[in-house]
């Protein structure tokens, strides 16, 4: 299972790079293939809908689902090329829109190399990743994915208490509709690349480092605050009904509340990890993308234990309400991470203007 696990990630990393083949669309791309990667559970779904509900043998979908690889063995062998896939800008121009901007970073004086701001094409893998802006980012993109780790595997936990520990039936209801909801992951993930490509527009043939940064802002902006709504539902859900509903008028047990939080969850879990891979691709040079990736993945996977002494804190408080405190004032902390890439840009365009004036 471990190896598994390695080599899902490696084909999604390799399959990352086919959205340099869309131009204007590949953040879109990007986002579609990683919300694909993200989907995944549909498989267990099936299986369990098709073992408990008509009896097909465990067996047998094991060796329809060994069958179900072999295309993509056939992909590998037969439609990837050689070379790799480079953005149009650099097919074009035969060098990357970053090397435009290297002239304007050379003088001793370089403020933005050391705040980790727009970087030549050149910098290092260890010069990346120890830049403010990646550490910032790794930051941002573990606490993420803690919010989602969290969720998901307190679920049973939050459903038992939302129902009154007493209604084995609603809380099986519910782990099913949020299962599918899960799934929809896929469907959604475009909607992160569109916001993406719509902040590039006007930039796509020669964006800058600066201006791709730029374009993630509203993309943070958006996960960070439907992540925080997830768990302010989620909070008032587990707090005491009465002074919940005596407070906000809001009965959060409710089941159109309990599908607002689901759909809120969904959409801030596509933008996590759809975000997440459209922003490195687009911010840091191309030839550290899968390592970049990679680093990022370990770094969430590491902090996400934190998963086991949070639900320990649960079991012995005997009640989720404040890990979901908890988890909402750090997803209120993220925050951080768009207001500093907005700084961060600002600043290196007063600085391009005050040398283009100079020069004048």
């Amino acid at each position: 299972m471990i190896i598994v696990g390695m080599c899902a990630n490696i084909t999604l990393l390799a399959n990352v790079t086919v959205g340099n083949l869309f131009g204007s669309r590949r953040s879109t791309v990007i986002t579609i293939i990683t919300g694909s990667f993200g989907s995944s559970p549909i498989t267990f779904l099936v299986t369990k809908l098709l073992y408990v509900n008509f009896g097909v043998p465990f067996q047998h979908m094991c060796f329809a689902l060994a069958c179900m690889c072999a295309p993509s063995l056939l992909a590998t062998f037969t439609l990837y090329p050689k070379y790799k896939f480079v953005p149009q800008a650099k097919q074009e121009n035969g060098k990357d829109p970053e090397e435009n901007e290297k002239p304007e970073q050379e003088p001793e004086n370089n403020c933005e190399e050391k705040s980790g701001s727009a970087r030549a094409p050149g910098e290092t893998f260890v010069q990346v990743v120890t830049s403010r802006l990646y550490l910032l980012h790794l930051a941002y993109i573990s606490i993420m994915n803690l919010n989602v780790i969290i969720l998901v595997g307190t679920a049973n936990i939050w459903f038992n208490t939302v129902t009154g520990n007493s209604n084995n039936g609603q809380v099986s209801f519910w782990t099913y509709v949020f299962g599918f909801f899960q799934v929809s992951n896929v469907l959604v993930s475009p909607l992160c690349g569109f916001v993406y490509d719509l902040g590039l527009k006007g930039h796509t043939r020669a964006a800058t480092v600066t201006s791709r940064r730029r374009a993630a802002v509203p993309v943070f902006i958006i996960t960070s605050l439907t992540s925080s709504l997830v768990f302010v539902f989620a909070t008032l859900s587990v707090w005491d009904t009465p002074s919940v509903v005596s407070s906000t008028g809001l009965l959060m047990t409710s089941a159109p509340d309990m599908i607002i939080t689901f759909v809120l969850h969904v959409v801030s879990r596509a933008f996590i990890y759809g975000g997440n891979t459209a922003f490195i691709a687009n911010s840091f040079p191309a030839e550290h993308l899968g390592r970049l990736i990679g680093l990022s993945y370990l770094v969430a996977g590491l902090v996400g234990l934190l998963q086991y002494p949070l639900i320990g804190w649960i079991k012995t408080a005997g009640s989720p309400f404040y890990v979901y405190i908890s988890v909402l004032v750090l997803s209120i902390v993220t925050f951080g991470h768009p207001a500093y890439i907005s700084y961060q840009c600002r600043d290196v365009s007063k600085k391009d203007g005050h040398r283009k004036l100079d020069s004048l």
